[in-house]
């Protein structure tokens, strides 16, 4: 009987942990922090690619004029 009673302990308590990821998910999908979080990731990935092009015109221009230019700044 002792076994049984924990067993059904530790069913209950797997039910109550999936019962609450399930909120916590829930709120964190539904907040809009999450929605202006994915806005910025969007605009720094937009600005990554940007910048890349940039560099790469830099550098083809500068190829053919002879001049350095330093890569870090």
């Amino acid at each position: 009987m002792g076994v049984f009673m924990v067993f059904i302990g530790i069913v209950v308590f797997l039910i109550g942990l999936l019962i609450l990821e399930y909120v916590i998910r829930s709120a964190i999908n539904a907040s809009r922090t999450s929605t202006r979080l994915d806005e910025v990731v969007w605009e720094l990935q937009m600005l990554r690619r940007e910048l890349a092009t940039r560099d790469e015109r830099d550098r083809k221009a500068a190829s053919g004029t002879g001049q350095m230019i330093d890569a870090e700044a």
